[in-house]
């Protein structure tokens, strides 16, 4: 396997030649000034999930469903005892009104 180092210019005009490099077998790396930036490497699919590869290496809490008051007041940020008057005042710093 060779590398095959060409500047970007080379690699619009010569693309489908480099394609046929890489699938090949040679490595081909396009660099911009003299410096490489990228390689071209040929697409190979990921291969297919497995359903279930995680059984037996997770367990969730007994409460991973559940939501209550306190998740949503931490989830949506509202703090207990806060007035109207204090939400008000957050929203118009933001330049928005009530």
């Amino acid at each position: 396997m060779s590398v095959h180092q060409v500047n970007v210019y080379e690699a619009k005009t010569q693309l489908s030649k480099l394609i046929e490099r890489v699938l090949n077998g040679d490595e081909v790396v396009i660099a911009r000034a003299g410096t490489p930036a990228v390689r071209l490497v040929k697409w190979e699919p990921a291969p297919d999930r497995v359903p279930g590869a995680w059984r037996g290496r997770v367990r969730l809490s007994e409460r991973f469903d559940a939501f209550d008051e306190t998740d949503a007041s931490e989830w949506y940020g509202e703090a207990e005892g806060r007035g109207e008057t204090e939400e008000r005042g957050e929203t118009e710093e933001r330049g928005e009104t009530a």
